[in-house]
């Protein structure tokens, strides 16, 4: 029979309140909201709800692929998606790296991990990782997220509200 096709939107994913108490008496909603122009123009991501742990976000590097090999790997699902949501810089220096960071959601907390990005991702004006190192912080409500260092034109908002 052979094996099935690499499904991104449930392989290797945890649905967010799968085995966490917090489920089972309220829902929690947990979404990034973009702070900066450059980040709410990205597609898609003015505000992107995180429904799926672990969530990853890099820089998008295929632009320069022509779109019909893109939709043809995309559709016989050849190249599994390294990244849940991709940012695309304008300017020819990179401050967003291919594989950037992840957020979790592991033993009842939210955790960044820089995937080993060039420049880092900035908490709350901390940079997490940096030249290759990678590295992780908790995440909580309100947390401000910048792809890169302090300058960055990716700044979000990690929002966690009970409903």
């Amino acid at each position: 029979m052979g094996t099935p096709p690499f499904d991104p939107l449930t392989d290797g994913l945890t649905p967010f309140g799968v085995g966490d108490p917090v489920s089972d008496t309220t829902t929690t909603v947990v979404r990034l909201s973009a702070l900066t122009e450059d980040a709410r123009r990205a597609p898609g991501m003015a505000e992107v709800r995180i429904a799926r742990f672990p969530f990853s976000v890099g820089r998008e590097r295929r632009t320069a692929v022509p779109k019909v090999v893109i939709s043809v790997e995309r559709r016989m699902k050849v190249v599994p998606p390294l990244n849940d949501t991709c940012l695309v810089e304008a300017t020819q220096r990179h401050h967003v790296s291919g594989e950037h960071f992840r957020i979790d959601f592991t033993q009842g907390k939210f955790v960044l991990t820089d995937r080993g990005s060039m420049c880092g991702t900035t908490v709350n004006g901390k940079i997490i990782g940096g030249q290759r190192r990678g590295g992780h912080t908790d995440l909580h409500d309100q947390d401000e997220i910048a792809v890169g260092d302090a300058a960055s034109q990716f700044v979000f908002e990690f929002r966690v509200d009970s409903v």
